[in-house]
């Protein structure tokens, strides 16, 4: 990319690196060196990560893709694992766009609902609902 200019290795990061904010830094658990100490540490969490496989789908393809696994041999570390559905450290949250989803789902149904309504109403189609009796209503509301 034109725009992007290389100033320092990745592996300097954590030299040259200035955190956004306090809050970042913390997060990140401050700045430090790139090591490789953290490869395989999923191996010490199995029961989390087969449960977390089960609820979200395969990642296999991605983790290939993405050069963290050479192949799909990954999973068999998995196999006999039960899944362990429990809590994780932080709780599970429902992505934004998800939650976001799910409202304007609701807004359109009651929208389409709306529509309905007042075509009904504005055709004569409108019934309002039976009570006492068998009788039909005389008027239209």
């Amino acid at each position: 990319m034109p725009f992007l200019r290389k100033r320092a290795n990745f592996s300097q990061f954590h030299e040259v690196a200035k955190p956004t904010s306090p809050r970042a830094e913390r997060a990140l658990g401050g700045l430090r060196p790139i090591t490789t100490g953290s490869i395989g540490a999923w191996r010490s969490h199995k029961p989390r990560i087969a449960a977390q496989l089960t609820r979200h789908g395969d990642v296999s393809n991605e983790l290939i893709a993405l050069g963290y696994e050479r192949d799909w041999s990954w999973l068999h570390e998995l196999a006999g694992i039960e899944a362990d559905n429990g809590q994780g450290a932080k709780p599970e949250r429902r992505h934004l766009t998800a939650v976001g989803s799910d409202m304007l789902t609701a807004c359109l149904n009651i929208g389409f609902y709306a529509l309905i309504v007042a075509r009904r109403r504005l055709t004569g189609l409108w019934r309002a609902p039976r009570s006492y009796g068998d009788k039909a209503p005389t008027t239209t509301d």
